[in-house]
């Protein structure tokens, strides 16, 4: 009998994420602001922070420049316009003082991701809709991997309504490249993650 409870329990609760989530392309588009470094640890560096942040702008101008192979649109199977105003803004106010870790685990919190992007909401531009970010958790260069939080908000609320986690590698000659070629390999991965929002017309409070 407990058994059976549990299954119909299960079985309700996935009906229920299935009814209150939507695929990406239902959306209709989205604005895609780049990658937030603003709360990034980087361990393994000989690099300095003044240097790191100096490529952080230059990484998200590659959504710009090289727009054919940095392409949100493609990466997240929706139409993205790509805005990195706002990221620039937070990327530039990064805390040097406490950015390398000796903590090679390091990995921001769910609470860290959603403070991040309320302090990107306010950055913005746009008033409404759906927007799109990577957010910085770790720049490993010992490992040469850099890992990434792939979140989805509404604009209007800073409500976060898909948050996944991706780590890929790092390559590339130079401090801008190497860690550009993390970015690469994590868009070319949100395409395969099947990413799901939840829909903020049922979901009020996350």
């Amino acid at each position: 009998m407990k058994k059976l409870l549990l299954f119909a329990f299960l079985l309700i609760a996935g009906m229920t994420y299935g009814q209150d989530t939507k695929a990406l392309w239902e959306l209709g588009k989205i604005t895609f602001y780049g990658v937030d470094f603003n709360k990034a640890k980087v361990f393994g560096a000989t690099e300095t922070p003044a240097e790191f942040v100096g490529v952080y702008g230059a990484i998200n101008q590659l959504f710009i420049g090289e727009a054919k192979k940095y392409d949100p649109t493609k990466a997240f199977g929706v139409y993205a316009n790509v805005s990195v105003d706002a990221v620039a803004e937070r990327n530039n106010a990064a805390d040097k003082d406490h950015m390398m870790t000796g903590e090679s685990a390091f990995l921001l919190s769910k609470g860290d991701v959603e403070s991040e992007v309320r302090a990107l909401k306010s950055a913005v531009k746009e008033k409404e809709g759906y927007g799109a970010v990577l957010v910085a958790n770790l720049l490993n260069k010992a490992a040469s991997k850099a890992t990434y939080d792939v979140v989805i908000f509404d604009i209007a609320t800073g409500q976060v309504l898909c948050d996944q986690k991706v780590t890929r590698s790092a390559q590339g000659f130079g401090l801008r490249n190497y860690w550009a070629g993390s970015v690469h390999d994590a868009m070319g991965a949100i395409k395969k993650l099947n990413l799901r929002v939840f829909d903020n017309s049922k979901v009020k409070n996350l």
